[in-house]
């Protein structure tokens, strides 16, 4: 490792013929992640990450760059590690680097009573927290973490980064998104296979997409799996709860926001297929997840299928009530068309709660032998599925089972982080 790449690491042991550097500061970027349920799974994972990492490295410190509106949200972690520091930084300031470049251009041409004046007065106005204008006052960063992949905010040639690729959606569901969003993403890879030392895919799939859609070398690329299927914890139903009622009744549960790849325009024609074809008319469809502003879209169709009694727009939930809505499902089903992972299949699987889901994508990989498949094209396909899994008590029972045994290989939320970590040790060599 060249000199540049020192910072103020310290030799913590050596590995063969090679020294493994211990970092002080680890530099994480989540100034991309947003209130409630926007990000999807990649803000459930990139939290419950970086707290296991705080927990494991204790002697480092974890610094977390977010946006004002996270604030109250990292305030309120339980048990939050005393590794694990923020730095608040305001809308248009994400390049700190380049923010805290240019101010040491300037600040020796100020006067200093000042400069003394500008630095709390800056702090003020544009909200930032830890002294972002202040360089000397600043932690030098041994490396930055990238889990929103785009490797831009506080990048330094100096130092070396590890970004994270969930999936590549828009090389094969174009459809789906603004020009503006494709260019977005086309440049994240770019700057990916630019600047990132080591690049990290959530599955074997998404890993296959990456060596086929980009010219990033595979020495740089590994795969690490999402190992985070027991991390809800069930509590009881409080009393008086909206969703108290719906605990005494059947109903199926899709976790997802109403992203056009989730595939909920087919499910509510499948569930209706389903009902026209033997299914108890008891059962319910729920729908969690935040709607993104296609209320009206959603709420017209539904009425238009003579759905209204029978499907349920719960929108986003916390975890403690997720978890109960999961819990005592009939089954979750998940018809998605593209998935880089699927966290919400495993966490179903770990509470007992029988699957059935598309056969595309990474989906098979990450539920094997322990769903119901079917091809998220065919309503009728899912319509059967549905079906299948209230009918057939045998087919439950083992489907239940084998979730068991397959979320436990994806529950070790120590061993993913050890992963990490040595990707990130290897970065340091």
């Amino acid at each position: 490792m060249s000199d540049r790449y020192l910072g103020t690491l310290s030799i913590n042991r050596a590995v063969s013929d090679k020294t493994v550097l211990a970092p002080k500061n680890i530099g994480v970027d989540l100034t991309h992640v947003l209130r409630g349920a926007d990000n999807g799974g990649a803000k459930t994972f990139s939290l419950g990450l970086l707290l296991e990492l705080c927990r494991q490295q204790e002697s480092v410190n974890f610094i977390v760059y977010i946006k004002p509106e996270m604030e109250l949200e990292i305030k309120k972690i339980r048990n939050r590690p005393k590794n694990l520091k923020a730095i608040t930084v305001a809308s248009g300031l994400e390049d700190v680097g380049s923010f805290k470049k240019a101010w040491k251009m300037v600040s020796n041409h100020i006067p200093k009573p000042i400069r003394e004046f500008l630095i709390p007065l800056s702090r003020l106005i544009v909200g930032l927290d830890n002294f972002l204008l202040d360089p000397e006052r600043q932690p030098s960063i041994d490396l930055m973490f990238y889990p929103f992949s785009r490797p831009d905010f506080n990048y330094s040639k100096s130092v070396p980064s590890v970004s994270v690729i969930y999936d590549l959606q828009h090389k094969f569901f174009p459809q789906n998104f603004a020009h503006g969003e494709i260019v977005l993403r086309d440049s994240t890879l770019e700057l990916i296979e630019k600047r990132s030392d080591k690049v990290i895919c959530i599955s074997e799939f998404s890993l296959s997409t990456v060596k086929q859609h980009t010219n990033i070398a595979s020495p740089r690329l590994t795969c690490v799996h999402i190992k985070m299927s027991g991390r809800l914890k069930v509590g009881s139903v409080k009393k008086g709860s909206r969703f108290e009622s719906l605990f005494d009744t059947k109903y199926f549960i899709f976790p997802a926001n109403f992203w056009p790849h989730k595939n909920h325009d087919l499910l509510l024609i499948a569930f209706l297929i389903a009902r026209n074809n033997g299914l108890d008319s008891k059962i319910k469809l729920v729908l969690s997840g935040s709607l993104i502003g296609r209320e009206k879209y959603f709420e017209d169709l539904i009425d238009g299928l003579g759905l209204n009694d029978d499907v349920l727009l719960v929108g986003y939930v916390e975890d403690d009530v997720f978890s109960l809505l999961l819990k005592n499902a009939h089954a979750l089903v998940y018809p998605s068309f593209f998935e880089g992972f699927g966290m919400p299949v495993l966490e179903a699987m770990s509470l007992g709660v029988p699957v059935v889901c598309s056969e595309v994508t990474s989906l098979p990989e990450v539920a094997k032998n322990a769903a119901l498949y079917f091809d998220p094209r065919k309503p009728q396909e899912i319509a059967e599925a549905l079906i299948r899994i209230t009918l057939e008590e045998e087919l439950r029972a083992e489907l239940i089972d084998r979730g068991f045994a397959n979320s436990a290989e994806f529950s070790k939320t120590d061993e993913m982080a050890k992963e990490y970590w040595k990707v990130f040790e290897s970065c340091l060599k």
